[in-house]
């Protein structure tokens, strides 16, 4: 099972698996433009737990950078930055990122990152953790990519 979180009204959904039940929090931040933006956090209740973990992505194990949120971004006509839940037997936060060149319509290379979610045993927490970065020139879109990703 797939959960898009953009796919979502704003509000909080769950996706339960093997490892817990992961809450999507969805919000919307509006401009009353074409850069307005929708705000993703994640909090994780482990199987058998009673508490629930605020999960932020992480590059590496030991990292001090702790992202708690994830920003999607887009134009009138393109999306630019967007994240996808997978429910497997762990968890991923998979994001995808279109670059532009010197105009929004120029589009570049897409990156695609691959979190997935693990207990740090050494800091007693949850996180999504990257396990993938993969760079491609694609003429699909950020939609197009993770509708493909599963």
């Amino acid at each position: 099972m797939t959960a898009q979180a953009e796919e979502y009204s704003t509000g909080s959904h769950n996706v339960k698996s093997e490892q817990g039940t992961l809450s999507i929090n969805v919000g919307h931040v509006n401009h009353f433009n074409d850069h307005d933006f929708y705000v993703y956090s994640f909090l994780f209740q482990p199987k058998g737990s009673n508490d629930w973990n605020q999960v932020p992505r992480i590059e590496k194990a030991d990292d001090p950078k702790m992202l708690f949120t994830v920003q999607t971004k887009h134009s009138a006509d393109l999306q630019f930055f967007d994240a996808k839940i997978i429910n497997d037997k762990k968890m991923q936060l998979i994001t995808v990122n279109m670059e532009t060149g010197e105009t929004l319509a120029d589009k570049g290379p897409i990156t695609v990152i691959t979190y997935t979610l693990v207990k740090l045993d050494d800091y007693d927490r949850w996180v999504f953790l990257r396990t993938n970065v993969k760079k491609i020139e694609s003429k699909l879109t950020v939609e197009q990519i993770l509708k493909n990703t599963k």
